[in-house]
């Protein structure tokens, strides 16, 4: 219709709202910027937290799992064995700044669980099954970016991607696949935290840089991946057209838009 909006894919968005390119060590400031503590929490076996104060206002209730190994996924558990220790369950997260406000259990699906360990101070992030697992207290705001993009995944159906991938799917249709679910998720994230980016814990230029750095991570490992999987030499741009991501993508939308 004339006059109309387009509305922009997950694609799109995340190409226009992150920055082009990004360094290790402009990566790794954005990081530690992040890694701030807004405050200090005193767990108990389960309870309510509340940390307020003129950035912002954080309402947190948990309780003590009980987990099985099983529940992790078999890569933490042969890699990372001490990571399994002492999560909490989360059965409420609400963030509030000003007019800015964010509940974390209204845009989660209502069978994912959520899981972190707030003993521990790691970059590990995923989602196995209907768990998402932090390792970091959720007391920083990186770790608050962290669960946002494991809670995009969650939208996305990933049983599909490993059932293509049993049935002898090309490696380079399930590494695009694999990429279009990262910038999905990450789109997801920026998003939702879009109302808080005034705020000084999650200053702009900061989340940006923090979410392109793991964004191009993730990328070069889908490189070597396909490298070592296909023996070819050149970029995984050139062998994913941007029509093939958006072939993919059916990106969760905020009821008002």
């Amino acid at each position: 219709m004339i006059g109309e909006t387009r509305r922009e894919s997950p694609s799109e968005y995340i190409e226009k709202h992150l920055l082009n390119e990004v360094t290790g060590e402009m990566g790794d400031n954005a990081s530690q910027e992040l890694s701030r503590m807004i405050g200090i929490i005193e767990y108990q076996e389960k309870g309510d937290a509340s940390i307020e104060s003129e950035l912002l206002k954080l309402n947190l209730s948990y309780e003590t799992p009980d987990l099985n190994p099983e529940d992790f996924g078999r890569t933490i558990i042969e890699k990372f064995p001490e990571f399994m220790n002492n999560f909490k369950e989360m059965t409420s997260l609400k963030l509030k700044s000003g007019d800015a406000t964010l509940n974390i259990f209204d845009i989660t699906p209502k069978d994912v669980r959520i899981f972190f360990n707030p003993y521990i101070d790691t970059h590990i992030g995923y989602i196995s099954g209907k768990k998402i697992f932090i390792g970091s207290d959720i007391n920083k705001p990186r770790s608050i970016l962290a669960l946002l993009h494991e809670i995009g995944h969650s939208h996305e159906n990933e049983i599909i991607f490993q059932e293509e991938k049993n049935r002898g799917i090309e490696p380079q249709e399930d590494l695009a696949q694999l990429l279009v679910s990262e910038r999905n998720a990450w789109a997801f994230a920026l998003k939702k935290i879009k109302p808080f980016l005034n705020n000084p814990l999650f200053k702009k230029d900061a989340v940006s840089l923090f979410m392109k750095r793991c964004l191009t991570n993730y990328e070069d490992k889908i490189k070597k991946d396909l490298l070592v999987r296909k023996n070819i030499s050149g970029s995984l741009k050139s062998t994913i057209p941007n029509e093939h991501f958006d072939e993919f993508l059916d990106f969760p939308r905020d009821p008002e838009e």
